[in-house]
C-alpha cells in the first residue's frame, strides 16, 4: 500500500524502515543517558523513577533536534575527537529521520550507500559501533 500510495520502490520502503528503526534505537539511546545522568541516580530506583518521570514530560515534549542539542552541550566534551564524532553521526541519524518525515525517500543514503541494502545498514551499525570503541550494540546485523 505505501509503495502504491507514494510511488516508492521496495528498496526506499526498506530504507525508510531502516531509518525509523535506527532513528527510534538512538533516539531511546541519547534519551536514556540523559535520564540518567540529569536525575542523577539510577532510574531502577525509586528517587530515580521520581526523577525519571519528570525528566519523562520534559523529554517527551521535546524534538529531536532539541534532545541533540541538550545532548551535545551537556554531555559531549567539547572539541574531543570522540564527541564530535558522536554528535556528527547523531546529526546524520537526524538528517535521515528528516528526510524520512518529509518524504524524501530518495535521499536515504550513508556515505554513498543506500540504506535500503543491507551494505548501507551494515555501515551505519559499524561506523557506531566504531565510535564508541564497541563491537555490538545489541542490533542484529
Amino acid at each position: 500500500m505505501v509503495q502504491k500510495v507514494y510511488k516508492t520502490s521496495t528498496l526506499e520502503v526498506a530504507a525508510a524502515n531502516f531509518v525509523f528503526w535506527i532513528a527510534y534505537y538512538f533516539e531511546r539511546q541519547v534519551r536514556e543517558v540523559m535520564i540518567e545522568t540529569m536525575a542523577g541516580i539510577s532510574p531502577r530506583s525509586l528517587a530515580g523513577q521520581i526523577n525519571q518521570s519528570a525528566l519523562d514530560i520534559l523529554l517527551d515534549n521535546a524534538t529531536f533536534g532539541t534532545k541533540l542539542r541538550i545532548f551535545k552541550k551537556t554531555f559531549l566534551a567539547s572539541g574531543t575527537r570522540q564527541g564530535n564524532e558522536v554528535l556528527g553521526f547523531l546529526e546524520e541519524i537526524k538528517r535521515l529521520r528528516n528526510a524520512v518525515a518529509h518524504g524524501d525517500f530518495r535521499d536515504l543514503n550513508y556515505k554513498g550507500k543506500h540504506l535500503g541494502e543491507f551494505d548501507g545498514q551494515d555501515l551505519v551499525i559499524g561506523d557506531f559501533s566504531k565510535i564508541l570503541g564497541i563491537d555490538d550494540l545489541g542490533l542484529p546485523r
